[in-house]
């Protein structure tokens, strides 16, 4: 059967997309530099990781084991680019790897098998 999302937007949603975890959705908004979550019904619709914490975030990934979000992230203002991750309820938010300065991290994928984290850098 077939689901229609409609998830209220305070900005503009992400080129990265959308991932369901543990029956939610999160989601990036490039305008507000924030990660969002809602059922999937689209209610209950909450900022997860705001502006502060969230410089620039790309694409997300989740791990379920850990339950764990994890999202790219590029400061404009100092350049550093870094991999962060999060707890499903927003707290825990800490820098997994700072990332080359010359780099830019977009796609991030965990390997829970090989215990290994992959992103993806746009900017070779």
């Amino acid at each position: 059967m077939r689901q229609r999302f409609i998830i209220p937007l305070l900005g503009l949603l992400s080129f990265a997309p959308a991932i369901l975890a543990a029956g939610q959705i999160y989601w990036t908004d490039e305008l507000t530099d924030t990660i969002h979550r809602a059922d999937l019904d689209g209610t209950n619709a909450v900022v997860v990781v705001d502006s502060v914490e969230a410089e620039n975030p790309g694409a997300l990934t989740f791990d379920p084991v850990d339950e764990r979000l994890y999202w790219a992230s590029f400061s404009f203002e100092n350049f550093t680019p870094k991999i962060q991750r999060v707890r499903r309820d927003g707290t825990g938010i800490e820098t997994v790897v700072f990332v080359a300065s010359k780099a830019r991290p977009g796609g991030v994928a965990l390997d829970r098998i090989g215990a290994k984290l992959y992103f993806t850098d746009p900017s070779d």
